[in-house]
């Protein structure tokens, strides 16, 4: 399932060993949306509006300082940063609150990796059912997603290297939609 293949937490850490993250995380954003917006379609039905909204707005007040720290922070600082982050998630998920600060964090955390983690977190935990939760998460990575291209083309951050390191991932989101269907 395309839901269950892209993980992040993971893939981030791991591709950030060879790359830097402002060629990573605009280069898996141009596959991302995609992917979200054709789950979020097919759970559109399965998502509570009235309890996405406040967490997508808040997130949406963390991807811009988030694009900002991607764009004009050195490499190493981001990969450290990205370090803490995985500490904290494990935090996070250890004391199990989300407060909109939390929310807003998570959406600096989209801007500058990609990860978008600690609301998974929270809607993991809230859902109803699995159904809720794809559907959920699908929408709010799409919302995000879309924040995220506008304020990337706004920064100039879909780059030569970003545009080639997303056509050579374009065999691994081909694969993992069609694992989804």
């Amino acid at each position: 399932r395309a839901d269950r293949l892209r993980q992040p937490p993971i893939s981030a850490p791991i591709l950030s060993m060879g790359l830097d993250n402002v060629v990573i995380t605009p280069g898996t954003l141009l596959l991302d949306c995609p992917v979200n917006a054709w789950i979020t379609w097919k759970n559109r039905h399965s998502f509570q509006w009235r309890k996405i909204l406040p967490l997508l707005a808040a997130n949406f007040c963390g991807v811009i300082p988030g694009t900002l720290l991607l764009r004009f922070s050195m490499p190493w600082v981001i990969k450290t940063v990205l370090g803490l982050v995985v500490v904290l998630l494990g935090l996070e998920m250890a004391t199990r609150s989300l407060r909109p600060a939390v929310s807003a964090f998570s959406g600096v955390c989209a801007g500058l990796f990609g990860i978008n983690m600690f609301i998974v977190a929270y809607l993991q935990r809230t859902a109803r059912d699995y159904s809720e939760f794809k559907g959920s998460m699908c929408f709010l990575f799409f919302g995000e997603n879309a924040v995220r291209v506008v304020t990337y083309l706004v920064t100039d951050l879909f780059t030569g290297p970003v545009l080639l390191f997303a056509l050579a991932s374009v065999p691994a989101a081909v694969l993992a939609m069609g694992l989804a269907a």
